[in-house]
């Protein structure tokens, strides 16, 4: 390829690699890197197949949603009772806590994959910016969801947006979900 010989030093992180090279030249760099599919290895790559028979496991559910969000620690007026119900799920739960993310508050592809496969953005190279586009192009990457299915449970992915956006059709099955519900699979309720 004409020009790929040398090629400039970039970290992936937007704003330094346009300060430093210039959008024309980082968004070259970004588009050679992003011809080759990640060599990461999955975190899920260490569970054990098999498990309890699939009547025995607990149900799990999991809920992502990028306008949530307990504001109660971040001013000491709102009142402590505002979240009532949460505060009863948290209790109940086996496992809660604040989980980090890439993104916060639009682009949540990243996040559905960063929550799905457990890896950190620094190690996705080009394909932190959009995940789903390797996974569409042939990555095989083992997730919290094939791992759970492996486990013997029955996967399902409920996405409120159009199914082809991010490819969700193609990539959410291939992630390890058995069935993806898109907003048009959603009977809609007679008034």
């Amino acid at each position: 390829v004409v020009g790929s010989r040398w090629r400039p030093e970039v970290t992936f992180e937007a704003n330094h690699d346009v300060s430093a090279l210039g959008l024309a030249a980082s968004m070259w760099c970004y588009a050679l890197a992003a011809r080759h599919l990640p060599a990461v290895v999955s975190p899920f790559n260490f569970l054990p197949p098999g498990g309890p028979e699939a009547t025995d496991l607990p149900h799990l559910i999991a809920v992502q949603s990028e306008s949530f969000f307990d504001p109660r620690p971040l001013y000491a007026g709102i009142r402590c009772d505002i979240l009532t119900e949460f505060d009863h799920l948290k209790k109940s739960a086996i496992l809660h806590g604040r989980l980090v993310v890439p993104a916060w508050g639009a682009n949540t592809v990243r996040t559905e994959f960063a929550f799905l496969s457990g890896l950190d953005e620094q190690a996705l190279g080009a394909h932190r910016f959009n995940p789903f586009h390797a996974v569409a192009c042939g990555w095989e990457i083992p997730t919290l969801a094939s791992q759970l299915k492996r486990l013997g449970y029955y996967t399902v992915c409920i996405h409120p947006y159009p199914a082809s956006f991010y490819q969700r059709d193609r990539v959410y099955p291939r992630l390890g979900f058995d069935k993806f519900i898109p907003p048009s699979a959603i009977p809609t309720a007679s008034l």
